[in-house]
């Protein structure tokens, strides 16, 4: 067990757990993941600069791990006799790291692009620069991997900068890594040992340019204190008489950069539509406004937004969540009246779009096109999904609000009649028209749409399928707990448990902000049982400070993508209800 503690002004909050990872962000997209040993090909430094690169692998010193402190601008760890500081100053590529007293430390590297598993092709080349170590990585293809060989493709610098004594080293060793090979992904690897340093204070900076690299790790080594006072006056923003609210708008504030908000860390690295605007109401307001105005201006020819940008991935519900996001920034009245006919004119093109394409008034999805974006034994929910029809008529009171045009309202109504004729049966409401499937995607619905059905209806429908996904330890499965289909427990990259079982920490706040608005004396004891759970998460299992992308159904676990952006941000606005 390690002691995890959480301290921001005067608050202090600990307790003896299994969590001994963290993760630090420095706002320009780059990150830190590390843990107590390396057990993933996705922790160490990794930095943003014309691509995702993985730097440094882990620096580290003797011993265990016996306790996490996390600050917030840093986290203190005692690992062994040696207390051990880290911080990633904002705007810098620079993982700066101290130690309490002087320390031997092992450094490794693995550069390469974020999901770039080869293993051959790799050369380093250690020298000194104006008193920094460097070391060169060159990727070259390789006839055993690829189409060619000896092709350069990129080069990365990593300056290394300390007060002690530098030992070169230049040996290969094998990592086996146990969280990836728990995640059913490939787990071994051969990094690079390029040193052992005996120092108390040690700054790695890493580019693709080697000025920048030496001249950032010079920098941040001379100004080490300050850039740490820095990162203390930042994050005290985040003080709150609540540690789990702090802790999760601090963790949410790290997912927030110069290329949007990512989906997760550490591999979701993306701006990936939906669920940057599903978690986009825990962002600052001209955050909001401006991912807002950029999703409207990318709006594709079928009036619907790709899923990830970049890529041609569909999505069936990412438009519905940019308009539902839209309306509540109308509200606040934040928006221009240029910006305002901007989004209204979007509005009326994308839903004239996407009707023409609409089969008795409802809108299709085609194969893994909904947020439960992957199928086996079953078809990725092609059809017609409820969320994506209420989020659909969310879309139209929009625009009826906008324009006041009868033919809007008339369309509501015909849309609203479509709807309940093919989903409701009296109890609950279908999954995908005429499939009754029970799955939590009513909760979506209810949150998108609350008029389609009255709150009696809706507690009707809640009190129907709660019982069939509801998890003791205060989860909500992805599927009927009857079902063949259902997993009791994660299977990582085999996706037989994604949305057949796993329970989604933002899809189990969500269902707590519907019962709360329901009927929150009701539900007061599946509500506090979620929050419980997802406090639970975000502060002592998975990353420290972080909320998970998901759980097992069958016992509660940190899983998945250890920060997602859409777990934070449905579990700040769970925590700020009365």
């Amino acid at each position: 067990m390690v002691n995890v503690s959480y301290r921001i002004g005067r608050q202090l909050l600990e307790k003896d757990c299994s969590a001994s990872a963290f993760i630090l962000a420095n706002t320009a997209g780059s990150f830190a993941y590390v843990d107590a040993v390396p057990s993933s090909k996705f922790q160490g430094f990794f930095i943003n600069e014309r691509g995702i690169f993985r730097t440094l692998e882990s620096v580290e010193a003797a011993g265990d791990v016996s306790l996490v402190e996390h600050r917030f601008h840093s986290v203190v760890r005692r690992k062994g006799s040696v207390s051990e500081t880290f911080f990633l100053p904002h705007s810098f590529n620079a993982l700066c790291y101290e130690a309490s007293p002087k320390a031997l430390v092992s450094v490794f590297l693995d550069c390469r692009a974020a999901y770039d598993m080869r293993q051959f092709g790799r050369f380093y080349r250690v020298y000194e620069k104006d008193s920094i170590h460097v070391i060169e990585f060159v990727k070259k293809t390789d006839s055993r991997e690829d189409s060619s060989n000896g092709v350069d493709e990129f080069r990365l610098y990593v300056a290394l900068k300390c007060d002690g004594l530098w030992s070169g080293v230049g040996n290969w060793i094998k990592r086996v890594y146990a969280l990836d090979r728990a995640r059913n992904s490939s787990w071994e690897r051969y990094v690079y040992h390029a040193a052992d340093v005996s120092a108390c204070r040690i700054v790695v900076a890493a580019s693709r340019d080697e000025a920048l690299a030496v001249s950032q790790a010079a920098y941040a080594f001379e100004n080490f204190e300050s850039l740490m006072a820095g990162q203390k006056r930042y994050f005290s923003q985040f003080n709150s008489d609540s540690m789990p609210v702090a802790a999760a708008k601090a963790s949410f504030d790290s997912l927030v950069n110069k290329s949007g908000i990512y989906a997760g860390i550490p591999w979701f690295f993306q701006e990936w539509s939906r669920d940057s605007l599903v978690a986009l109401p825990a962002a600052h307001e001209y955050i909001q406004k401006l991912a807002v105005m950029r999703f409207v201006r990318s709006l594709g020819e079928d009036g619907r937004l790709l899923n990830v940008r970049g890529s041609n991935l569909g999505s069936s519900d990412s438009v519905g969540w940019l308009f539902l996001r839209a309306a509540q920034l109308f509200r606040k009245g934040v928006f221009s009246s240029s910006e305002r006919e901007e989004v209204a004119a979007a509005l009326e093109s994308s839903l004239a779009l996407q009707d023409k394409n609409a089969v008795d008034g409802l809108v299709f999805s085609r194969r893994n096109e909904s947020w439960m974006d992957t199928a086996f034994n079953d078809n990725g929910r092609e059809g017609f999904p409820v969320e994506v029809q209420a989020l659909t008529l969310a879309s139209y009171e929009f625009l009826f609000k906008l324009r006041e045009d009868i033919k809007v309202k008339q369309k509501i109504a015909a849309m609203v009649k479509a709807v309940r004729q093919r989903f409701w049966n009296g109890s609950y409401l279908a999954d995908l028209a005429g499939d009754f499937t029970i799955r939590p995607n009513i909760f979506i619905a209810a949150y998108a749409y609350g008029k389609l059905l009255s709150k009696k209806e809706w507690e009707l429908c809640i009190d129907s399928v709660l019982p069939r996904l509801w998890l003791e330890w205060g989860g909500i499965a992805t599927i009927d707990r009857s079902s063949p289909l259902f997993q009791q427990s994660h299977t990582g990259e085999d996706n037989r448990s994604y949305h057949r079982g796993d329970s989604w920490y933002w899809l189990n706040n969500l269902a707590a902000i519907v019962m709360h608005s329901i009927n929150r004396v009701k539900y007061r004891t599946f509500i506090e049982k979620i929050k419980s759970a997802s406090v639970n998460d975000l502060l002592w299992q998975g990353a420290a400070g972080c909320c998970s992308e998901l759980s097992s159904a069958g016992r509660q676990s940190a899983g998945g993508c250890l920060s997602q952006a859409w777990s934070c941000s449905t579990l700040i606005e769970l925590l700020s209800l009365e």
